[in-house]
C-alpha cells in the first residue's frame, strides 16, 4: 500500500527522534533494536541474541526430550516414567511431560559450541531425572537413547516456533526401581519434594510410573506440551508393532488444536 504523505512525514519525524535519542545507530539498528524491543518485547533470557533481528525468513528455537520406559517385571506391561510439572491446569489438576527441554545452541560469533539433540536431552535428565541433593537418580548417556519423531510447536509461548527432537529410551529392572523409589518419597516426604523442586528450578513436583497404555488414553488432556503426547503416542505404537513383529504403518500427526 502506498504510502500518503501524511505517513511518510510521520515516519521521518519517528527516525528523527529516535536517532536524537540513541545516537550512534543507523535507520536499520533502530529497527532491529529499540523499535523491535517495543514491538516484540524483551529478548528471552536463553538468548543470546544482542538485540533483535528484523528478517521476513521465520526462526525457530530447538528442544529435545526423552521417553523413558521400562518393563513391570511381573506383569511384563510397558511403563512409562513422566514427570509431574509443578505447574498446575485452571482447575488445579496436575500437568505431565517427558523430561526435557531447550538445547543450550551455544555462540557462533563466541565460537561457543552448541549441543547436539541427544546432548540437550540427555543434560535436561539430569537436570530434572535428580533427588533432593541435586543428583542424577538414573545417570544417563546419549548412546542409551534412540530417536522416536520430530516435531514442531507452533504454540510455544515464546512467540516463534521450536523444533523438537523426541528420543525413547528403555530403563532396566533396576533403574525402574530406583526411580519408583524416587517417586514414592516425592510423593511421601514433602521435605525431600521440596528440596527437588528447589534443584529442579520449580520443575519437578513428583514422579509417576504408570502403564504407557494406560497413560496414552487418559493424559491427553493433561500434558503441557500436546508434542510430548504425541511422542509417547508413537512410542506406544512402536511397542505395540515391535511386539506383533510389524513395522508401525502410520506416521505422526499433530493435532495443532
Amino acid at each position: 500500500m502506498a504510502e500518503t504523505r501524511l505517513q511518510k512525514a510521520f515516519v521521518k519525524a519517528a527516525f528523527y527522534l529516535a536517532r536524537r535519542l540513541f545516537p550512534g545507530l543507523d535507520n536499520r539498528q533502530l529497527v532491529e533494536g529499540p523499535f523491535a524491543a517495543h514491538a516484540f518485547g524483551a529478548i528471552p533470557e536463553f538468548s543470546d541474541l544482542t538485540h533483535h533481528r528484523v528478517t521476513n525468513i521465520a526462526t525457530s528455537t530447538d528442544g529435545a526430550f526423552i521417553l523413558a520406559y521400562g518393563r513391570d517385571p511381573v506383569t511384563k506391561e510397558y511403563l512409562a516414567v513422566l514427570i509431574q510439572r509443578h505447574e498446575k491446569t485452571p482447575d488445579g489438576s496436575p500437568r505431565y511431560g517427558a523430561s526435557g527441554g531447550y538445547m543450550g545452541l551455544g555462540n557462533i560469533a563466541k565460537a561457543i559450541a552448541g549441543e547436539q539433540p541427544a546432548e540437550g536431552a540427555v543434560r535436561e535428565w539430569h537436570e530434572e531425572m535428580i533427588d533432593d541433593r541435586g543428583n542424577p537418580v538414573v545417570p544417563i548417556s546419549t548412546g542409551r537413547l534412540r530417536p522416536l519423531m520430530p516435531s514442531v510447536d507452533y504454540k510455544a509461548k515464546w512467540g516463534y516456533p521450536v523444533h523438537n527432537d523426541a528420543f525413547s529410551m528403555e530403563l532396566s529392572e533396576a533403574e525402574l526401581l530406583r526411580i519408583k523409589h524416587h517417586a514414592a518419597r516425592l510423593a511421601e516426604d514433602p521435605a525431600y519434594r521440596a528440596g527437588v523442586l528447589e534443584k529442579s528450578k520449580n520443575e519437578v513436583d513428583g514422579i509417576i510410573v504408570m502403564p504407557l497404555a494406560e497413560a496414552v488414553k487418559t493424559l491427553a488432556d493433561l500434558f503441557t506440551y500436546r508434542h510430548e503426547f504425541a511422542a509417547l503416542e508413537e512410542l506406544h505404537a512402536n511397542l505395540r508393532a515391535q511386539n506383533a513383529k510389524i513395522l508401525p504403518a502410520r506416521f505422526p500427526v499433530i493435532d495443532p488444536s
